[in-house]
This record gives structure tokens, sequence and C-alpha cells, in this order.
């Protein structure tokens, strides 16, 4: 069966980790791949993100 893109990206983070504990490659380097794999992750999946309406906040508006 073959893997979901989550699942290959999770499986390649936990890789840069566990080199990063076995002192394989430095932390800017597993830092590089980490960020690397969320950012590809990403933009491969994009996500839509809703704001609430205004209308319905719970705070009252302040004037400057």
């Amino acid at each position: 069966m073959e893997k979901t893109r989550a699942e290959r990206a999770v499986k390649k983070i936990e890789r840069a980790i566990a080199d990063l504990e076995a002192g394989k490659i430095s932390r800017y380097k597993a830092l590089d791949i980490i960020l690397a794999t969320v950012n590809g992750y990403f933009e491969d999946n994009p996500m839509t993100i809703r704001s609430a309406p205004r209308s319905s906040s719970r705070w009252p508006r302040r004037s400057i």
C-alpha cells in the first residue's frame, strides 16, 4: 500500500530528528530539512484560512 504525502513527510521529519539526535547532522541541517518538508507539503496541499465574520465578534470595537 502506497503511503500518502503526509505519511512520507512525517517519516522524513522523524528521520531528520533521529539523525540530529545521533549526531549525524547539525541542528541547522535538521531544521532546514524539517522546514523544507513542511513548506513542500503545504505548497502541494494549500489550506484555506477562515476568519470570523466581523459582526459576530465578541469583543467591543475600540476607538482610537
